[in-house]
């Protein structure tokens, strides 16, 4: 019996086990490498349904997760609406005439009350200097002379060659845009015969500057019948559309003057 078990055991011989063996072991290790490769696989299909959830996620989401989102959001849209309104409320609140210095000088120089009888006399308006505010214009409605923070104010001497009279302007403008916000004329006072009748053209040339519709002759006109209630000792402003006019005499360092005021027809309702 021991015989056949030893007879048995020559069937195979060492080099067919050893080949045997090699095989198994071949198999096992490619089993082994199928299994890295599918974890491998499947951790990677993982961390990309992550990261795709993590694309996916709404805005809301994401600010919940990270609170510096909303914050600096909401401090952009802070700069933008005070951007806005600093630009948009003095132009709301803070009526202007429309035109800026340079503008009005244009519409000034084609008027034709200017081109028919200052045309030539160095009645054009310089550059103006800007002040910190205005002396001794007692605009006590208009507030030409105060609110600062609003406003610029500005002069210039108007160097005519015409008479013997001094002549000038002074005025604010806003300081959003530099567009003229109130306007004073003015021309020393002379007790003289010709005096009546250069003023009434001289404030008419600004009249039909800021009512360009107005001919010549009404403006000179409108001059005339503000100056009426000069005379009769009051000097209210009279609105006319969306400007208001007075004329009144002042004095400063004792010299007097006549001067005619435009502000916008809304600081009245103030």
């Amino acid at each position: 019996m021991d015989d056949n078990k030893n007879n048995d055991n020559s069937v195979y011989s060492v080099e067919e086990y050893e080949a045997a063996l090699a095989k198994l072991n071949k198999s096992k290790h490619s089993r082994e490498k199928s299994v890295v490769k599918e974890q491998k696989q499947k951790k990677k299909s993982e961390k990309a349904s992550l990261s795709g959830k993590k694309h996916n996620k709404t805005f809301i989401e994401k600010c919940k997760e990270d609170i510096v989102i909303p914050i600096c959001l909401l401090s952009i849209l802070l700069v933008i609406i005070s951007i806005i309104l600093y630009f948009t409320l003095p132009t709301i609140f803070v009526k202007s005439f429309g035109m800026n210095i340079d503008e009005f000088r244009k519409r000034y120089e084609s008027t034709a009350v200017y081109n028919e009888y200052l045309l030539g006399y160095n009645f054009e308006i310089p550059d103006v200097n800007y002040t910190v505010s205005i002396p001794n214009l007692d605009v006590d409605t208009a507030e030409i002379n105060s609110n600062s923070d609003k406003y610029n104010y500005f002069n210039a001497t108007i160097p005519n060659t015409a008479t013997s009279f001094s002549t000038g302007i002074q005025g604010s403008t806003r300081k959003v845009d530099n567009k003229i916000a109130s306007l004073r004329v003015l021309t020393e006072y002379q007790n003289d015969a010709s005096y009546f009748d250069f003023m009434c053209k001289y404030f008419a040339s600004y009249v039909q500057t800021i009512y360009p519709d107005l001919t010549k002759d009404e403006a000179i006109q409108l001059v005339q019948d503000a100056l009426g209630q000069m005379q009769s000792g009051t000097t209210p402003f009279i609105v006319k559309e969306d400007y208001a006019y007075r004329i009144l005499i002042g004095q400063d360092n004792n010299i007097a003057y006549v001067a005619m005021d435009f502000i916008t027809a809304d600081r009245l309702e103030r």
